[in-house]
């Protein structure tokens, strides 16, 4: 036990050899000084921003350290840190206090790297790195919150408030973060486009009305690995209002939150799962697929059709298995991959439609019981 504070450098990785270990109650963290972070001849070479204001140089690249306090009961930092979560623990990690006020722009990465640091009480969140798909020429083209055209690719970032002590936002909607932690995440503003209509999604529907009332603009952004168009037309016949952005096929539309039960309110939608997480109605009036029957699931097997009222389609995947991926369907194991296998672009995915469980979580012989969202669906047991 030592006497650095919150925030101060600590002794760890090799780096920071002389400052004292942490006080009480305070954990020593670090960005590892490994080939992957900057190179440096000293300190001074390093960014102090993109290392939390204590940089250090160690075998020719940098690294840094910091002490970092647990968050408080409610899963929030004090001002100057904000949560992250490291080994399952919700701990405070060093950020800069700015000026820039809730829901207004913050620096992320190269994402509205001009833009001044969040204000105290509030962390900066939004849409950077690897998951900056959506295409663009302009700021403009970017219907986000904030949002900024680097590259060629679309992100944003805000400021976000906590939410108050009983989990609600004066402004703004709850969502909890991977800490735990109950923040207000940016609202879209309420429209009159019904479900199943186009509606703005990042870079495509951009001329299109936004959602009413209970609803939300879901779909997939235009991106270099979308199909290729030169008008909407070209996009593959699947039902939904296509967009056609910087020749890549993308599209937007309302939805509805499925209900507890996992069902749609609506008896002209569907309700679509991906068994990973996540249960959506979607303006596609019920077809005749039959319980573990393949259904047609966004871009996973289009002409399957869509399963029969009361059923939901669920989707599993797209996972690349190997490095080389699969060929065809058939390399992708049925234990995995139930109900109707595919294989695209090397990676395996399924689709099946499922009926929700009976009491106790039972299901019809040749099911098993999958959870997905506190949600419980049948699923197909593969032959043996």
């Amino acid at each position: 036990m030592g006497t650095s504070l919150a925030g101060d450098a600590c002794p760890i990785f090799g780096m920071h050899g002389d400052a004292e270990a942490c006080a009480a109650q305070l954990i020593c963290l670090g960005i590892e000084p490994t080939a992957e972070q900057a190179t440096c001849t000293t300190a001074d070479d390093c960014p102090a921003d993109d290392y939390f204001g204590n940089p250090d140089c160690v075998d020719g690249h940098c690294g840094s350290s910091f002490c970092s306090p647990y968050c408080d009961e409610l899963l929030r930092c004090e001002d100057g840190f904000q949560p992250a979560e490291v080994s399952g623990d919700c701990l405070c990690i060093p950020t800069e206090v700015g000026t820039s006020t809730a829901f207004q722009a913050c620096p992320s990465g190269v994402t509205n790297a001009d833009a001044d640091a969040c204000a105290g009480g509030l962390i900066c969140l939004g849409l950077t790195g690897e998951d900056r798909t959506a295409l663009c020429g302009k700021d403009g083209d970017c219907d986000f919150p904030n949002g900024d055209c680097v590259g060629g690719l679309c992100g944003f970032s805000y400021c976000a408030p906590y939410c108050d002590d009983q989990g609600a936002c004066d402004e703004g909607e709850p969502y909890t973060l991977s800490t735990g932690t109950c923040v207000c995440i940016y609202q879209e503003p309420t429209g009159t486009a019904a479900l199943g209509d186009a509606c703005p999604f990042g870079n495509v529907g951009l001329g299109a009305e936004r959602c009413g009332a209970d609803l939300y603009c879901g779909g997939m952004w235009a991106g270099a690995e979308t199909p290729a168009c030169s008008v909407p037309g070209d996009c593959p016949a699947i039902g939904v209002p296509w967009d056609c952005v910087q020749d890549h096929c993308g599209w937007g539309w309302c939805q509805a939150e499925c209900t507890t039960a996992g069902g749609c309110d609506d008896a002209a939608a569907t309700a679509y799962v991906y068994r990973d997480g996540g249960c959506m109605c979607q303006g596609v009036e019920p077809g005749a697929r039959a319980a573990g029957d393949a259904c047609a699931f966004g871009m996973l097997n289009p002409g399957a059709g869509p399963c029969a009222a009361g059923l939901a389609c669920v989707a599993v995947g797209p996972i690349r298995l190997t490095e080389q991926g699969c060929g065809v369907p058939g390399d992708c194991p049925a234990v995995d991959f139930p109900g109707g296998a595919t294989c695209v672009d090397g990676y395996c995915a399924s689709t099946y439609c499922a009926a929700p469980c009976g009491a106790g979580e039972s299901c019809e012989i040749g099911f098993a019981p999958v959870t997905v969202d506190d949600r419980c669906w049948c699923q197909p047991v593969p032959a043996t």
